[in-house]
């Protein structure tokens, strides 16, 4: 899906170079007249038409609504904007869900209409729209209600979401839920989850608990252990189910699930909640022990919990231990039945050992000891450890590591395909099949030890730039070991940025500190394609004042950029509160803006700026009379935002109370009865 978004991106941004800015209402009838071609390849193309003129296209409505019932599909040739892109093969019920989705609230009162329809896919498609609208689209609850009657249980499951969707407060899903609960449907926990504040969902949640059905049980047990906390009502109901048996499915992906149960859901919420460690501790040595327990592989996450115990009693290395030393012999008898094996039950009792230096550390003789094996993966561990413990006394320990790292990450040269296929036999011979995980070991080891990892840092740099790195090291072992290293990491910056490809700033970016802005400045500012500059511009707002000498990069994308970097970066302007008096002007200009989604943009940002109210109220009531029904939204929400307590924004909710499209009537509504 993430792939999915960000080839949009591209979509978006290459389309406004080639068909303009401002549509006019000629060439949305054209579009919409192209809607109804015999041709599959020009009804696709006519939807990414209408897609990218957002709720201007808001004439298509209808016609896009026809066209969820359409089972065709078209070719979406990227290479019409990018040279050797190639293409993308997409159906047209989708694409016509994506154009609907950016209308927007201007397609709220048709999609309520079209719910009367009784196919099932059509249905699903509307339900999903309105869902993805969110709480703006709370008119359309009236006519969602009556779905949850519908015999097709998918319909019933899918009209709750919506539900959930867009009653914010619960006053319209909690009674329907509080009705699920009492007929034991598994579902409704997750529902309750929706509603962590409300005043009935611990009490509801409690008595889920009580279900003979282990999926319901589970479920509550979940979500109660996700509720925010620490809570030592929500400790007291967990702790008797910790020798729950009872199982139950959860999808991991729309193709795979995996069977968890009660007990683990119980221990996961009782860690999130702070249980005391000698209630939990006894469990795990439990679970750790019992006869069909999977040790080979779920036994790292119970070493991954037993670190999460604070403060982790006395006694926990040697136990830990113990049960490294049984992996281990696992693994060699596994070896000679010549029988797949894993090794993550020694990941984890190497990361937890190195991470409880001061129980570790008089197991050093054993290292010792175990750092003389024959076996080559053995003696890697043990050095790891050894390090990790007492890396001043362990010199030759830390070169074998280094060594073993490095041996294992050489990247083998292309052109010599006979000395790489030796490269790799003798890896296998000495260290076994699965020589990444090895690698991960021996790195998380020494990132358990940060001043170990801070005496490191150009050789963690070196294998995080490694093209042979796997993945799940980077993002996993090196990438949180920078983040708690901060400002002290920063000389991993910009290998760290070039390795950055979401739209979301990562955490670890911004923790190395202030001193990376130069950097990303001169990323934002260089040759980048528009969706990479967005990506650098998404990190400096991630800095707020420090992101000042950064402004003017922001200025020239507002001024000049393409309508959907101009949406993005007013975004990321309404993240830096600690520059309201230079941001508020720009953005108040945004709302003379021709296009509507840079209005509504604009707006939603403002209502971040408490500070500068004074000159923003105005701005925002002025734009309560824009012709787009998304814009005087939006309006509402950020006159909330800014203040009920006075008279001009409670005067101009009342007045929105008449406005002509229902939502916006319903939101002023709400909002005044809030005081």
């Amino acid at each position: 899906m993430r792939y999915l978004r960000t080839l949009s991106v591209w979509l978006c941004l290459a389309s406004q170079v080639i068909y303009g800015d401002q549509p006019s209402p000629e060439q949305i009838q054209k579009y919409i007249a192209g809607l109804e071609s015999p041709d599959e390849e020009v009804r696709g193309e006519n939807i990414l038409q209408l897609q990218q003129r957002g709720p201007e296209a808001r004439a298509a409505t209808a016609a896009l609504i026809k066209r969820l019932k359409d089972k065709g599909g078209f070719v979406d040739r990227l290479d019409r904007y990018y040279p050797d892109r190639g293409f993308v093969a997409r159906d047209i019920r989708s694409a016509a869900i994506s154009a609907l989705k950016s209308i927007g609230l201007e397609a709220v009162p048709e999609l309520e209409a079209a719910l009367a329809d009784d196919d099932r896919l059509f249905r699903l498609a509307v339900l999903q729209i309105l869902q993805e609208l969110g709480p703006k689209a709370v008119t359309a609850a009236d006519r969602v209600i009556p779905l949850l009657k519908s015999p097709d249980k998918v319909i019933r499951r899918i009209a709750l979401d919506v539900i959930c969707g867009l009653d914010q407060n619960g006053k319209i899903a909690m009674p329907i839920i509080r009705q699920l609960v009492a007929t034991g449907d598994d579902r409704a926990a997750a529902w309750l989850g929706r509603y962590p504040n409300h005043p009935d969902t611990l009490a509801l949640l409690e008595s889920a608990l009580k279900s003979a059905d282990p999926a319901v049980r589970g479920e509550a047990a979940y979500v109660l252990g996700n509720l925010p906390g620490p809570s030592r009502k929500i400790v007291e109901l967990l702790l008797p189910l910790i020798n729950d048996e009872g199982t139950r499915t959860v999808a991991i992906s729309n193709h795979a699930s995996t069977e968890r149960q009660v007990r683990d859901e119980a221990l996961d919420g009782l860690l999130n909640h702070h249980a005391p460690a000698d209630k939990l501790l006894p469990e795990y040595w439990k679970m750790l022990d019992e006869k069909g327990f999977d040790f080979a592989v779920r036994s790292e996450l119970v070493f991954q919990d037993i670190l999460r115990l604070i403060p982790t009693p006395p006694g926990t290395g040697e136990r830990v231990f113990k049960y490294y030393r049984d992996a281990v012999a696992f693994r060699q008898k596994a070896m000679k039945e010549d029988e797949d094996w894993y090794v993550s039950a020694e990941l984890g009792a190497v990361i937890c050992l190195a991470r409880l230096p001061e129980q570790s550390r008089r197991l050093l003789p054993q290292l010792q000891e175990l750092f003389q094996s024959q076996d080559e993966y053995v003696r890697a561990e043990a050095a790891a450890l050894l390090v990790a413990l007492d890396p001043a006394s362990n010199a030759k320990a830390l070169a074998h590591v280094v060594y073993v790292i490095e041996l294992l990450s050489s990247p083998a040269d292309p052109k010599d395909q006979e000395t790489a296929k030796e490269l790799q036999a003798e890896r296998n011979r000495r260290f076994g099949d699965d020589i990444e995980y090895l690698r991960q070991v021996l790195i998380s080891a020494i990132c358990a030890n940060d001043k170990l990892a801070e005496q490191m840092l150009p050789k963690l740099i070196e294998w995080y730039r490694d093209p042979g790195c796997d993945w799940f090291v980077r993002r996993e072992v090196l990438e949180p070991c920078f983040m708690r290293l901060g400002p002290k990491a920063k000389a991993a910056a910009g290998d760290l940025i070039d390795n950055f490809h979401s739209f979301d700033a990562p955490d670890v970016i911004v923790a190395l500190g202030p001193d990376v802005v130069p950097l990303l400045m001169e990323k934002a500012e260089g040759p980048a394609e528009p969706w990479t500059q967005l990506k650098y511009l998404a990190l400096l707002a991630k800095f707020d004042k420090h992101a000042r000498p950064a402004l003017p990069i922001f200025w020239k994308v507002l001024e000049s950029g393409h309508p959907l970097q101009r949406v993005a970066v007013i975004k990321y302007l309404g993240q830096l509160p600690s520059l309201s008096a230079e941001v508020t002007p720009e953005l108040i200009k945004r709302l003379k803006d021709d296009r509507c989604e840079i209005r509504s943009a604009a707006v939603t940002s403002l209502g971040a700026f408490a500070e500068s109210k004074d000159v923003i109220i105005p701005a925002l009531i002025a734009a309560m009379q824009d012709d787009y029904a998304e814009v005087r939204a939006v309006a509402v929400e950020s006159l909330v935002k800014l203040g009920l307590d006075q008279a001009p924004v409670r005067t101009a909710l009342q007045s929105a109370t008449e406005d002509r499209h229902p939502c916006v009537r319903m939101l002023a509504n709400e909002a005044l009865q809030k005081k």
